[in-house]
């Protein structure tokens, strides 16, 4: 089952538009995570038991709510056996009871399937039948509040702080903000107006609220899309070659071109980077300004540093690092000494964070597409910073050309 679940309402939809995005968001409430393996569910955000509808589990009063918990870590390890103990200290008893009736196809991946039909596709008949559930639970049953959100809400209005904050958290915690899935990016809001105090408090610096806001909708959303199960870690070290045009990496593998653009000591340097696949796909990319550096060495120090933290954020793996930069040959060549500069310490330890891994150095005609997205900071004063999937709509004839998929 495929759907289209990224488009927005708009600014002025129409009534037909309307209709559809709000039939969309129905049918999406009856969509089940059917268990495999169990490593692409993550147990607080994905739909995967199924009552009357399909739902997220409730947690158990008093158990350690986990926000990165996924469906294997409830497995015994190698074993579609339920840890039965873990289970029920975990989640509610009815929940536990409706888990362990689930069967997990180990030796498959998690699947997407129609909860309301018994081979999991969809039929207008179950169709009516989620619309006569939905409107059911909502005429007659009475909303049970989990005990850790009745404290919150208890204490909500208690808050030491001003009237316009206490306002706004109660309208985050009751849906009313007119934002996207404004609660599943709660905790980071929370995380990053904390970080904010703490900097004001120690550091005596002031963040704006929008660059606050800005921070936790990027983190929310990375966790959120681009999440992968984390794969058992093996180290390899494949030395630097030099390779004249982009070439798409193998299969299984992925390719990460990255730059840096530096002008001069007194201005802002950039950074850059694009993820593509073996069919030569992007599959999303980044900018980001620097604040002034001394040299196009530390320039390049920095967006390394900064590609490989937003790879392993990303959970992306089985990578092939690109870069055209002469100056990080000897960075790339990890033999050499880490002690010459502190950052080398760092990018080692991150490039071993990778199960699987090489960095190659290349001539500047096949690292175009990250050269001309570092470029763009430095050259147009673009200093918004951010990560977005796919490549740069400015750049897609290039891309496409790369990738061989250009047919002229």
């Amino acid at each position: 089952m495929s759907m289209d679940t990224s488009s927005g309402v708009g600014s002025r939809p129409s009534f037909a538009w309307r209709s559809i995005i709000h039939g969309r968001e129905l049918l999406q409430q009856g969509l089940l995570k059917k268990i495999g393996s169990g490593s692409d569910t993550v147990v607080w955000w994905d739909r995967w038991i199924l009552d009357s509808i399909p739902r997220v589990p409730d947690y158990r009063q008093g158990s350690v709510v986990g926000l990165t918990l996924r469906v294997e870590d409830l497995l015994i390890p190698g074993t579609g056996v339920w840890n039965q103990e873990l289970v029920f200290s975990t989640f509610t008893r009815k929940d536990a009871e409706i888990i362990m009736k689930i069967k997990p196809e180990i030796s498959h991946a998690d699947s997407v399937v129609w909860g309301l039909s018994r081979n999991g596709s969809y039929t207008s008949k179950s169709g009516y039948a989620l619309l006569e559930i939905i409107e059911e639970i909502n005429t007659s049953q009475v909303e049970i509040i989990p005990p850790v959100e009745k404290k919150l809400w208890s204490t909500l209005w208690k808050t030491k702080t001003t009237p316009k904050l206490r306002h706004f958290l109660w309208r985050i915690l009751s849906g009313a903000l007119a934002a996207p899935e404004t609660g599943q990016v709660f905790p980071w809001i929370l995380w990053h107006i904390w970080k904010a105090r703490n900097a004001f408090c120690f550091e005596h610096t002031r963040l704006y609220p929008a660059v606050v806001l800005d921070k936790a909708l990027v983190e929310a959303e990375v966790w959120r899309e681009l999440q992968v199960p984390t794969l058992q870690r093996t180290s390899q070290v494949v030395v630097a070659q030099e390779i004249r045009n982009w070439k798409k990496p193998p299969t299984g593998w992925v390719k990460c071109n990255f730059a840096s653009s530096w002008v001069n000591s007194t201005s802002v340097c950039s950074g850059a980077w694009i993820v593509r696949d073996g069919y030569g796909k992007a599959i999303f990319h980044s900018r980001r300004s620097f604040p002034c550096l001394p040299n196009p060495l530390e320039a390049d120090f920095c967006s390394l540093l900064w590609t490989l933290e937003d790879m392993a954020n990303l959970r992306v793996d089985k990578v092939i690092f690109e870069s055209s930069s002469p100056y990080l040959r000897e960075a790339f060549r990890l033999n050499s000494s880490p002690g010459t500069n502190p950052m080398v310490s760092r990018i080692t330890q991150l490039f071993h964070g990778f199960s699987e891994w090489c960095t190659e150095l290349v001539f500047d005609e096949s690292n175009k597409v990250a050269s001309f997205i570092a470029n763009s900071v430095t050259r147009d004063q673009r200093l918004q910073s951010y990560i977005s999937s796919g490549g740069p709509s400015w750049l897609q004839t290039l891309i496409s050309q790369e990738s061989g998929f250009d047919s002229s």
